[in-house]
């Protein structure tokens, strides 16, 4: 065996030490990287952990909002549309915004009254007039076009009728919104249907909105009508329809002109009178304000079921001269 020397000792244990230092230095270095990878991975799972919640809530809200979409588009009274003619016209409508689709549709039932005769009088209702009618007074001139304007498709259009003409949706004599002031403009815009727009009106022209109230005798009213959807009423249950009284806005009739441009497009236009004991009602009207090349119309259904239109200005003229005094207009917006 060789003989080592004290230097040769010195170098071997330096070159020892170095090896393990060696060793210590990639171990330390592993479990550094050990340590890292760890960190990022934890990091990852922090950064992941919220898409835990939030990927199903966002599956749950997409599933509810196609449900909630489904229900809303979904028929109960559905309506076969074989005109051909109609069915281009709702394909035309639905390019417009709502207050031009009322102009579109008002337009339409007035140069063609018989416009819907090919769909016939509609579902048959607990009523004493059809869905459909054949000729037109203001109020149901009113609601169809309305319920033409609020439908995707010719199929939805019994459904929207229901839901204007009818408190919440359901189909009888008793449930109609026989009483504008009291029953139509409240109820539909308790629906959505529609929104009473006449203080916001009057408010944007820079005045304050009249006001009139009245004790609408619905008891009195129906026994006035001798029918027999009226008598079965009055015998089933007189005490709920006692007297109601109602509050109605409206823009005064020598301010209507200055308010015009804050009145959109389609808006129901709603004739309010002076309160008098021996009338029912304080609305006796209804029509559409129609904006044409910067002039306003007002289009509507007459007593002898007849669709026109005039100026606006002319129709003013004339109503004030009526002997039951006009006080202003109610007027509300449909809604989508």
């Amino acid at each position: 065996m060789p003989k080592i020397t004290r230097k040769k000792r010195t170098r071997s244990k330096r070159s020892a030490f170095a090896g393990l230092f060696s060793q210590f230095s990639q171990f330390a270095r592993a479990i550094a990287t050990t340590k890292k990878r760890r960190s990022r991975k934890r990091s990852h799972q922090d950064h992941l952990q919220p898409l835990t919640w939030i990927l199903p809530t966002l599956l749950l809200a997409i599933t509810l909002g196609i449900v909630i979409k489904y229900n809303k588009n979904s028929v109960k009274h559905p309506v076969a549309i074989t005109s051909a003619k109609l069915i281009h016209l709702f394909e035309d409508a639905q390019n417009h915004p709502l207050g031009e689709k009322v102009a579109f549709w008002s337009e339409k039932l007035l140069k063609n009254p018989n416009l819907l005769v090919p769909i016939g009088s509609g579902p048959e209702v607990s009523d004493t007039a059809p869905l459909f009618p054949r000729g037109y007074d203001c109020t149901t001139y009113v609601e169809i076009v309305g319920a033409l304007a609020r439908s995707e498709s010719g199929e939805q259009l019994a459904d929207r009728v229901i839901e204007i003409r009818y408190r919440n949706g359901e189909v009888s004599y008793a449930t109609r919104n026989h009483f504008p002031e009291a029953d139509w403009i409240p109820n539909n815009e308790k629906a959505g249907v529609l929104k009473d727009i006449t203080i916001q009106v009057a408010r944007k022209s820079g005045f304050v909105a009249g006001f009139v109230n009245k004790d609408i005798d619905r008891l009195a009213w129906f026994k006035g009508q001798g029918n027999e959807h009226a008598k079965r009423i009055i015998a089933r249950s007189p005490t709920s329809e006692e007297s109601k009284t109602v509050r109605l806005a409206y823009i005064p009739a020598e301010k209507m002109m200055a308010s015009l441009q804050h009145i959109p497009q389609g808006a129901v236009i709603n004739v309010v009178r002076e309160n008098k004991a021996r009338q029912p009602v304080l609305i006796t009207h209804q029509g559409f304000l129609i904006w044409k090349k910067g002039v306003a119309y007002f289009r509507h259904a007459s007593r002898n079921k007849e669709i026109t239109e005039m100026p606006l200005t002319t129709y003013l003229r004339q109503v004030s001269r009526m002997p039951w005094r006009v006080l202003g207009f109610n007027v509300n917006a449909f809604q989508g």
